[in-house]
């Protein structure tokens, strides 16, 4: 109870697993979040919440400067941008040892190209059934 003896009107309670939910994806994290009271206001907290932005190079530019923060603002980024394409260089390097070199999964084409033999046997063996019996 408030200290004006009034109830609140919506209570959110965040669970201790929300920063490790939160890196599994957003429907992760609202399920990481208890909410008792208004349903009405809390789906509009939650829709905000949703596009909700932080500022990081605003707050920095309050401690180190303009220019000194938008600098590192672009580095964060800029480290961002490598780490998302060395994950993206290594899951193709990866994709094509096992495929290629290993020979430990199959490519697509081949794949599909095997399907279409199965198809074509399964059709031929079906006819030959039929002569046999028509032959019988």
């Amino acid at each position: 109870m408030e200290p004006g003896g009034a109830e609140p009107g919506l209570t959110m309670t965040l669970k201790p697993g929300l920063l490790a939910a939160l890196a599994r994806g957003e429907e992760h994290a609202m399920r990481s979040v208890d909410v008792e009271g208004d349903a009405k206001l809390a789906a509009e907290v939650l829709v905000l919440a949703r596009h909700l932005r932080w500022d990081a190079e605003e707050d920095l530019s309050r401690l180190v400067g303009d220019v000194a923060a938008h600098r590192l603002a672009d580095a964060g980024r800029a480290f961002a941008a490598w780490h998302l394409d060395a994950a993206q260089r290594l899951t193709a390097a990866v994709a094509d040892y096992v495929t290629e070199e290993k020979q430990l999964l199959a490519r697509r084409a081949d794949l599909a190209a095997l399907g279409d033999s199965v198809a074509r046997l399964r059709d031929a063996v079906a006819r030959l059934d039929k002569r046999v019996e028509r032959l019988g």
